[in-house]
């Protein structure tokens, strides 16, 4: 005797997402890319079993405000979620790195910063040179 029976081979699919490893950076300055390295999300089968995912997309790819920001991580159509904290970026310091060229002023003469040039220091590790747009101001005897 023979028995012939129908199967049906179904490929396993996603039931969910969700962190399993955070980023190594978890901490940004406003403006700053999120940087996913570091992160691991992992996929919930439907069939009990579980599998690293890697083709997932995470939303913002930059950070515009300060404060705690949710990054949202979307992977076939699933979502999960986990926070970062975002620091406005400030000045530090402000370092005199050329003096203007003229030193000497009589009274209401007018301020010459030609040559000034001003390092700024940022609490994001950045810095800037500045050259130029200084106001003018006037020596007022008090």
């Amino acid at each position: 005797q023979t028995a012939t029976i129908d199967v049906t081979v179904e490929q396993p699919a996603m039931n969910g997402i969700s962190v399993t490893k955070e980023p190594t950076k978890m901490s940004y300055f406003v403006g700053d890319k999120f940087d996913p390295s570091g992160l691991e999300i992992m996929a919930s089968m439907n069939n009990g079993k579980s599998a690293p995912a890697t083709d997932f997309v995470c939303t913002p790819d930059m950070f515009t405000q300060p404060g705690t920001q949710t990054v949202t991580v979307t992977c076939g159509g699933h979502v999960t979620s986990f926070e970062v904290t975002v620091e406005e970026v400030t000045v530090t310091d402000v370092v005199i790195a050329g003096k203007p060229e003229k030193a000497v002023y009589y009274e209401k003469q007018a301020l010459d910063l030609t040559g000034l040039t001003l390092t700024v220091n940022y609490n994001n590790g950045k810095s800037e040179t500045i050259t130029d747009g200084f106001e003018d101001h006037r020596y007022v005897r008090r």
